[in-house]
């Protein structure tokens, strides 16, 4: 499931801050699942960039305080995700290791060429 950043833009404000913690099953407790965010995060800006967005596939693997995110597209949408020299793929890395680093934790993501 996506989840929209609100409308209403503050100074500062960032994506991951507005998306909602989970509860852990069968209690209240707040779990705090960053690669399940850190994947959303991704799937969200691959999904706008391109023309066939039920083809993005999004991995998560790793654990702990590293993670690692694997994002596969049609490949006719891999131009728009890598863009003109890497410079969209090195964004949304900009993007995520910001996010990642806001939560201690360390991303990188990995653009999987299609079959």
């Amino acid at each position: 499931m996506l989840f929209r950043p609100k409308q209403s833009h503050q100074p500062g404000d960032c994506f991951v801050a507005h998306l909602p913690w989970r509860a852990v099953p069968g209690t209240n407790a707040p779990r705090n699942d960053m690669g399940e965010i850190m994947k959303e995060l991704i799937e969200y800006i691959a999904r706008s960039l391109v023309e066939h967005p039920d083809d993005v596939q999004v991995r998560e693997s790793g654990g702990g305080t590293r993670i690692r995110i694997e994002l596969k597209v049609s490949k006719d949408d891999m131009g728009r995700v890598i863009g003109k020299g890497g410079k969209v793929a090195n964004s949304i890395r900009t993007l995520l290791r910001v996010a990642a680093e806001k939560k201690g934790k360390q991303a990188t993501l990995d653009v999987v060429e299609p079959e």
